[in-house]
């Protein structure tokens, strides 16, 4: 069993100022990551390029990278979560195969994914997520070809929107589901950030000069397949239903943040839909209601990447500082740490505020549709079964794939919640089972060779035990 001072779970944005901080006082740091590269989906293009002659980097997030990965902490990339226990010993598999950590502290810092809310035809051929598309274009400055319609909830949007239109992608429309006026609520909190605000005002101005056709208070009803092309019918507040040709269509619903350790660890939870959904209870340390573990970043809000990264490095320094282990800051750099943190996080809570779940969407959701993409579990099927969520999971597998439930976990509370009349907050969720991830079995035995079982089966003879 390997142990430290700190386990950092999670390699994105928080994960790595955290582990920066943590480790500037002497703490001794793992981070584990399951992806094989370091930065989350936020800086998720691969490797790092050289810095520009001003010595800055090309890409956001290579600086930090740099500084990551040079710092001297554990890093243990391509190493998924298998489980983890109250008393802060971890199981991860990768490529040396099991092995369990023991921490005085963990920092979950698992960033959060993509909601999509099921309606007719999302799991078709040609349909993926808004934040597929955006990783697709962070990775390899690459968009589908042919014509594209954008749907999603919140800056996520028309951030994409920009980036497709900028690598050359046919944007057939942008469907937003908000009303302008809940954009215009929102402006007050993202004065906090002018910057970013006038950065956005230029992405749609743009798009509207370029006749990119933009509907607002529109949802997508339906997608039809017909020929070799897609029919996307959308729904607009006050118009007739618009029929869109298209060969690929993107669409999510916002983010919510990813929650499978804190509930595995039996943390407290509550349903909060402008934080992005069900997210853990925190003390105003970011500890969760499990003595040792802290959370960091999206994982325990929605808040943005800028938030994550002012709160990983916040909380890293805190942790250490509580271990002992206090890495020297001065009173000035503090004060401002804490000034760039709060103005982070006001417009980072303004933007998930417009992405939290709409239950109008759910509504909408008809019996034929499928809800569970992996197992192909509709409405209806589910539904049938819904006595409790537990006995609707073992009987029509729903949540039961290799997404466990990530995907139509959201969507299974929701129907729960209507079937009892329920508010969302109150709504029974499955409960969460090992592995986090799904694991092969290459992952659980690691460099395993033939030639082990002849040493395995020596050494036992040699004892007696054969």
């Amino acid at each position: 069993m390997d142990s430290c001072d700190i386990l950092v779970i999670g390699a994105g944005p928080a994960g790595m100022e955290a582990a920066l901080a943590a480790s500037a006082g002497g703490a001794r740091v793992i981070v584990v990551e399951r992806a094989p590269w370091p930065g989350g989906n936020i800086f998720r293009h691969h490797g790092l390029v050289r810095s520009s002659g001003a010595g800055r980097a090309r890409r956001p997030g290579d600086a930090l990278k740099r500084r990551f990965l040079a710092s001297g902490c554990d890093i243990r990339l391509g190493c998924s979560v298998i489980s983890a226990a109250a008393d802060r010993s971890v199981v991860v598999a990768g490529p040396s195969g099991l092995q369990r950590i023991r921490a005085r502290a963990v920092i979950l810092a698992c960033g959060a994914s993509e909601r999509i809310i099921p309606f007719p035809g999302w799991t078709s051929p040609g349909v993926i997520g808004l934040a597929a598309l955006t990783n697709m274009m962070k990775a390899d400055d690459a968009v589908p070809a042919g014509r594209i319609v954008l749907s999603g909830m919140g800056p996520l949007l028309y951030s994409a929107a920009w980036k497709a239109h900028g690598l050359g992608a046919d944007i057939a429309a942008i469907v937003d589901p908000l009303p302008l006026g809940d954009w215009l609520a929102a402006l007050p909190r993202m004065l906090a950030r002018p910057g970013l605000l006038s950065t956005g005002a230029y992405w749609m101005m743009r798009l509207r000069l370029a006749e990119i056709p933009i509907l607002r208070h529109s949802h997508i009803r339906e997608i039809r397949d017909q020929d070799d092309r897609k029919i996307v019918v959308v729904s607009q507040a006050g118009e007739a239903e618009r029929m869109i040709p298209a060969d690929f269509v993107c669409a999510g619903h916002g983010l919510r943040p990813n929650t499978e350790v804190t509930r595995l660890i039996g943390a407290e939870h509550e349903f909060l839909a402008a934080r992005g959904g069900l997210v853990p209870v925190l003390t105003e340390d970011s500890e969760t209601t499990v003595p040792g573990y802290f959370v960091a970043g999206d994982s325990g809000g929605i808040a943005g990447a800028e938030s994550a990264l002012r709160h990983g490095a916040q909380l890293g320094r805190h942790v250490a500082a509580l271990l002992g282990k206090p890495a020297p800051v001065s009173r000035v750099s503090a004060i401002w740490s804490a000034c760039r943190m709060r103005m982070a996080s006001s417009f980072g809570r303004a933007m998930a505020g417009l992405a939290a779940p709409r239950e109008e969407l759910y509504d909408m959701i008809g019996d034929d549709t499928v809800i569970c993409r992996c197992e192909e579990v509709t409405r209806a099927e589910y539904c049938h079964e819904l006595v409790n969520p537990h006995a609707a999971k073992m009987r029509t597998r729903c949540g039961m794939g290799p997404c466990q439930g990530r995907y139509c976990g959201d969507t299974a509370a929701f129907l729960l919640a209507r079937h009892r009349d329920l508010p969302m907050a109150q709504a029974e969720r499955w409960t969460p089972r090992l592995p986090i991830f799904p694991t092969s079995i290459d992952e659980l035995i690691g460099d395993f060779q033939d030639s082990d079982l002849v040493s395995s089966a020596a050494s036992a003879a040699e004892r007696g035990l054969l």
